[in-house]
């Protein structure tokens, strides 16, 4: 019995730790209040935040697109935002947005996100519709879930792949 539990505990211990490692779950309550930018959030400073893909639909025509999925509560989104905030002072020519995770389920269920912050690389947009994304591991694919940048990633982690996708368009 003693074996029992201990296992239990350990079993829950590691999955509680692989969670927090991966970011913020994702809680499906009342979204937060919409309307002035919560300070410090990516919407205020200054990456355009979005509620659906015509803003990124319409980037695309020109250049890449990053988009990460996060929330004013989460603490490792609050981390991502100076990385962000120097990626797009260094590559003026990829559209930097941001979706309030919470705000605009929809958006954020089309992604597949479950936990954030998660980001996406999106080079083009084909003909039926579809989208070329950066996958991790800096290579174009047309799969959205396998194309996922989970949890908190660093500048040095982000850049190889912001040069990926200039290369890709």
């Amino acid at each position: 019995m003693r074996l029992k539990a201990l296992l239990y505990l350990l079993i829950t211990g590691i999955l509680s730790i692989s969670l927090l490692a991966s970011g913020c779950t994702l809680p499906r309550a009342t979204p937060a209040p919409t309307g002035t930018p919560v300070p410090g959030s990516p919407a205020d400073a200054g990456i355009p935040e979005i509620s659906d893909m015509s803003p990124v639909d319409t980037a695309l025509e020109s250049r890449p697109v990053f988009i990460e999925f996060g929330a004013p509560w989460c603490f490792w989104c609050e981390l991502e935002k100076p990385v962000l905030e120097d990626l797009s002072a260094e590559y003026p020519d990829i559209a930097f947005y941001s979706a309030n995770a919470d705000e605009s389920p929809r958006l954020a269920d089309d992604f597949y996100v479950q936990g954030i912050p998660a980001m996406y690389l999106i080079v083009k947009k084909n003909a039926d519709g579809s989208y070329v994304y950066i996958d991790p591991a800096g290579k174009t694919s047309s799969d959205r879930a396998k194309s996922m940048i989970r949890g908190y990633r660093t500048y040095d982690q982000l850049k190889p792949l912001m040069e990926a996708a200039e290369a890709a368009k």
